[in-house]
């Protein structure tokens, strides 16, 4: 999540030097790159409980 803000701050700073001309791609580069990261987030997140279900002795793994 934090390398989604930070990515998005410096896509905002991009978007603020060149603007108005930014306009017309902003809004579908911002959207892309904020569904990317929280892609990235939620299979990070899902590897990482997997891993400690895996880890702990008596859970079930297979449910």
């Amino acid at each position: 999540m934090l390398f989604s803000g930070v990515i998005t701050l410096a896509l905002g700073g991009l978007i603020w030097k060149q603007w108005p001309m930014s306009g017309l791609w902003a809004v579908g580069v911002l959207v892309g790159v904020d569904l990317l990261m929280t892609g990235f987030s939620l299979i990070a997140i899902a590897a990482t409980i997997r891993g400690l279900r895996e880890a702990v002795p008596g859970s079930d793994a297979s449910a």
